[in-house]
């Protein structure tokens, strides 16, 4: 394959710290592996002492398959930094630094991902013996949650006990004392104590220790970190953006000695920061190391419109290193706006899209979902089920098999079966559902019922032949007065839902039982990761929309019996997944539903964070991207700031214009080249990719650098949003002969903006002159510079001195002055 003069520039690197900044689609794989290839090939290093270090076993396998064509380079240990990790604890046991219980091959391994849900049950019942204030919670609290709080912890080096952790100076200066979650979670911080208490005393080994065990025994034996630094003479690490504080230190110990350290990554992709993650660490790796710097800027998955969406969207963070995506696929490929004015409108429109993407001979399997949340999920997976359209959450469950949608279903199945107990008794299957939902709600929201007491409600139930609500209240005399009143509290919800059954619409009967427990409220509260929490209430408000129309209660838990997809794990399913789990990947066609403020960015997250996510999500397609959103809710600011519907206007205006002769464009074309070059890299798509002959580009070059003289020596960048720093690289095509004449000064000069506030705009063709019928606008497209395009669907007021409406995309519908209105007229 031909390498980039980018990628040669990385390949060429011989020795010493070098930072490569690649961005989305940058084929940085190719670059590490012809670089690993050509220092074995002329003999820099020997191939058992390079090491190349990434996160995941798919980006190791495919480092390795990469490598694989040459023989020479069979011996690189690629590897992911667990592995590394364990390895490293390996040869510290064999030299009897690290005790060899640990790496018990039974219990470490395929079920090492399995252990802390193990230790977290164990030492739930460590708390329960020692009366611990929040055993209580301890009955229905999130473990997924708690481990995502243990694993952070872990990853920033933060420690459950740091006094009792025995540390030496080096690694003090390091790690810190672990700190509680807000509360009600407070009570985190001595369950994660009692956790590693179990670990320890079961000499048990999890995923996150594999680092956290081998950063430690390199701070404690200098011997043995002298040992791993002499074991390799140069390393490379890829996806580096995504390290946290364990690794990253992990990786400077094991560097230190020969400095002959690589690492390639792109600080616009970092978006696991909840995990430890943090863009400081590659941000910060050339000061750090001195390290020569190198950048990858081509991008070889994505269409112009996409790229100079992102570029503009990632424009806008300030913690980053200035780059932006360079245009290499030509013009192909198209975002596509679809405003809507309801989830079901929007999950409707992505069927429709979905359905004729198939027709044009795109599987579904070439297709992607991608949410910010799985709260998001329902309407759509709705809209598949309806539409028979076979799909897979990954990530994350069915949203009707959700925990947290359960938790709410289950006070309906247990009333619609207490109901056929009393009256015709049931089967011994169905007998064990009641008990399994009598089980699953006493607790749901948490009550701090103890499980003693409601299995003496069940039993007494059962052996009584008696209603639960009889024997709730019976069992309540002879509790504390805060149980008697939780109790009661219960008793309440069952009668009422109890009464509810039979005719009660089923979303009816959901909505009011969601306000009677206020569990939505409750739900928010129970993680640490704000962001779950809110999930979780979002896909539980949109199962109660969802089951509007099923009827009754047992109408719909009888269509909820009926939603298996026994194909949804077949390669031909359409995927559903977070934006978190798509970075890497490609599709040839993304939809990015409710692109809407709150929900990107969520309400209290990182905005720059946030906007990483969305770059991510922009830069996954292949050919189509859809973005939707709900026109009656704001737009994310995202899109706004980045000026989305004029960027893709611009794009289309492009596509136009390079149908012509570069002689042929007038000034309005011109300027519209130079103001969208830079977001598309323009001057190194046209040197490098460009299919046009070069006499057609040598007069694009030449008519671009004379609009750009004329602007530079005019003084016109700001009125017309022109970036002079493109100049350079035009010039680089040839230097300008002839300066242009006054002709094309002129051109440019009616285009200069006249109207206060609009500085950056080509001069728009007004909405309406002076001799029109105000009339003749209605139904017409328009564009303003606040609310974006819209249709004028009506006048109002006097005659001589109307009000348009407009109904614009994006807000919904304005009143706006027609003689003050800053309204553009679209063809």
């Amino acid at each position: 394959m031909q390498l980039t003069d980018e990628q040669q520039a990385v390949i060429a690197h011989d020795d010493g710290p070098a930072l490569v900044f690649a961005v989305a689609g940058a084929g940085k794989t190719t670059s590490m592996v012809h670089r690993i290839e050509r220092l074995v090939r002329e003999k820099r290093f020997q191939p058992q002492r390079i090491l190349a270090t990434t996160f995941s076993k798919a980006a190791v396998e495919d480092l390795r398959s990469a490598l694989r064509p040459w023989s020479h380079c069979r011996a690189v240990k690629v590897v992911t930094l667990h592995a590394f990790g364990f390895a490293m604890l390996r040869f510290a046991a064999g030299q009897g630094l690290y005790d060899p219980a640990y790496l018990n091959l039974e219990r470490v391994g395929p079920t090492t991902d399995k252990l802390p849900q193990t230790l977290i049950r164990q030492a739930a019942n460590r708390a329960r013996r020692l009366n611990r204030d929040y055993k209580g919670e301890l009955d229905n609290f999130d473990p997924e949650d708690f481990e995502t709080y243990v694993s952070a912890c872990k990853g920033k080096l933060q420690y459950a006990n740091l006094e009792g952790a025995d540390l030496p100076d080096s690694a003090l200066r390091v790690a810190s004392q672990a700190q509680p979650p807000e509360a009600p979670l407070e009570w985190y911080l001595d369950f994660y104590q009692l956790y590693e208490q179990e670990r320890i005393e079961q000499q048990l080994l999890t995923f996150d220790d594999m680092l956290l065990s081998a950063w430690e025994l390199l701070h404690r034996h200098p011997q043995l970190l002298t040992q791993v630094q002499q074991q390799q003479d140069t390393v490379l690490c890829d996806e580096y953006q995504d390290v946290n504080l364990v690794q990253a230190d992990l990786l400077d110990l094991i560097t230190a000695s020969h400095r002959n350290y690589m690492v390639v990554g792109d600080d616009d992709q970092t978006i696991y920061s909840w995990r430890g993650s943090d863009c400081r660490f590659i941000l910060d790796f050339a000061d750090r190391y001195g390290a020569k710097v190198f950048t990858i800027t081509d991008n070889f998955r994505c269409g112009a419109s996409h790229i100079a969406l992102a570029n503009r969207v990632i424009e806008h963070n300030r913690t980053r290193y200035r780059k932006r995506l360079s245009l290499t696929r030509g013009l192909r490929g198209h975002t596509h706006l679809h405003p809507a004015r309801h989830p079901r409108e929007l999950a409707e429109t992505v069927v429709k899209e979905v359905l004729q993407s198939q027709e044009r001979g795109t599987s579904l399997a070439e297709m992607v979902i991608l949410v910010r949340t799985y709260g998001q999920t329902p309407p759509l997976e709705q809209a598949f089920l309806n539409a028979q359209i076979p799909y897979r959450v990954v990530g994350n469950l069915p949203f009707y098999r959700r925990p947290e949608i359960l938790g709410l279903l289950k006070y309906l199945e247990l009333a619609q079966l207490e109901q056929r107990r009393l009256s015709e008794g049931l089967t011994p299957v169905e007998q064990g559902q009641w008990g399994a939902c009598w089980l699953q709600i006493y607790n749901t929201p948490l009550r701090y019922i103890p499980r003693a007491v409601a299995e003496e409600i069940r039993e007494g139930a059962v052996l009584a032949g008696e209603c639960l609500v009889y024997q709730l209240r019976k069992t309540t005399a002879d509790q504390p007065e805060w149980l008697q009143r939780r109790l009661r509290e219960l008793a309440q919800v069952l009668e009422w839902v109890l009464s509810q059954t039979e005719t009660t619409p089923a979303a009816s009967v959901l909505a009011e039982l969601e306000s009677r427990l206020g569990y939505c409220r409750y739900l928010t509260s129970r993680s640490q990761a704000e962001e779950t929490g809110q999930s979780r209430a979002e896909n539980v408000r949109a199962a109660i929309q969802w089951s509007q129309g099923f009827g009754s209660v047992g109408e719909f838990l009888a269509h909820l019996q009926k939603l298996e997809q026994p194909d949804r794990d077949q390669p031909h399913c359409l995927t559903l997944m977070s934006i978190h789990r798509a970075k890497g990947l490609e599709w040839e066609t993304v939809f990015l539903p409710f692109c809407n403020d709150k929900v990107i960015p969520q309400a209290r997250a990182d905005r720059e964070e946030e906007r990483r996510l969305l770059y991510v999500a922009l830069t996954r397609s292949r050919r189509d991207l859809h973005l939707l959103w709900l026109k009656d809710e704001p737009i994310s600011p995202f899109l706004q700031e980045s000026q989305c519907q004029r960027v893709l206007e611009q794009c289309q205006t492009l596509t136009r214009i390079y149908e012509h002769s570069p002689r042929e464009w007038s000034a309005h074309d011109l300027v519209t080249l130079v103001r969208l070059s830079p977001w598309l890299g323009l001057p190194r798509y046209l040197s490098h990719y460009g299919e046009q002959p070069p006499t057609w580009t040598a007069i694009a070059a030449e008519r671009l650098q004379q609009v750009l003289r004329i602007i530079q020596t005019q003084g016109w960048e700001t009125k017309l949003g022109v970036d002079l720093e493109q100049l350079e690289a035009w010039e680089k095509f040839g230097a300008l002969e002839e300066f242009p004449g006054a002709a094309l000064i002129e051109e440019l000069r009616s285009l200069l903006p006249t109207r206060p506030g609009s500085a950056g705009r080509v001069q728009p063709k007004p909405a309406l002159q002076e001799w029109e019928d105000p009339s003749l606008l209605i139904g017409k497209r328009v564009r303003h510079g606040q609310f974006g395009v819209g249709r004028v669907v009506a006048l109002e007021g006097r005659s001589d001195d109307p009000v348009a409406v407009v109904s614009f995309d994006t807000v919904g519908k304005k009143r706006l002055l027609l003689r003050l209105a800053p309204l553009e007229l679209l063809a």
